[in-house]
């Protein structure tokens, strides 16, 4: 009930931007968790690698919260 009520009372990019922000955390604590699985293997340990693999971490993260708050 609550959601119908937020859907025919709150504007649609309002909802989506409050359904990403419920997403991220769990997308990002998803990926991150991954990446740390691939640390455990011993790849992607120097710095750049680690620097880079940050900033992937965060744009999967940014494009899977998208993709589940436009479901």
């Amino acid at each position: 009930k609550v959601y119908e009520y937020l859907q025919y009372n709150v504007h649609p990019h309002v909802m989506l931007t409050l359904k990403f922000l419920l997403a991220f955390p769990f997308t990002y604590h998803a990926t991150a968790g991954i990446r740390h699985l691939i640390w455990d293997t011993g790849r992607w340990l120097s710095a750049p690698a680690i620097r880079n693999s940050s900033y992937g971490l965060i744009l999967v993260s940014i494009l899977a919260a998208l993709t589940v708050a436009t479901l």
